[in-house]
C-alpha cells in the first residue's frame, strides 16, 4: 500500500509540473499563433486535451487505491472489453 500512495503523489507531482509547461506554452504568443488560437486563452479543447491524458492515469491509480472503486470500474468496462473479442 505503501507504493501505491507513494505512485500517488508522484502522479500529483508530476501532473503538476506538466500542467504548468502546458499552461505556459498554449500561452505563448508564437506558438498560439502557429496553432491559429487566441494567446493567453485556456480553451476547452485544451481542458479536454489534459482530462484525456491525465485522466484514465489518475482513475487507475485511484482504482488501485479504493477497491470498491476498482471492483465498479470493472463492471462498467468489462462489456466494453468482452466486445472486443
Amino acid at each position: 500500500m505503501v507504493i501505491a500512495r507513494s505512485l500517488a503523489v508522484v502522479f500529483a507531482i508530476t501532473s503538476v509540473f506538466v500542467i504548468r509547461v502546458f499552461v505556459q506554452m498554449e500561452r505563448n504568443p508564437i506558438l498560439s499563433y502557429i496553432a491559429k488560437t487566441k494567446s493567453g486563452e485556456l480553451n476547452r479543447d485544451f481542458w479536454f486535451r489534459i482530462i484525456g491524458f491525465g485522466g484514465p492515469l489518475l482513475l487507475g491509480i485511484i482504482s488501485h487505491l479504493v477497491p470498491s472503486l476498482s471492483a465498479f470500474l470493472f463492471q462498467w468496462i468489462a462489456p466494453g472489453m468482452e466486445s472486443l473479442h
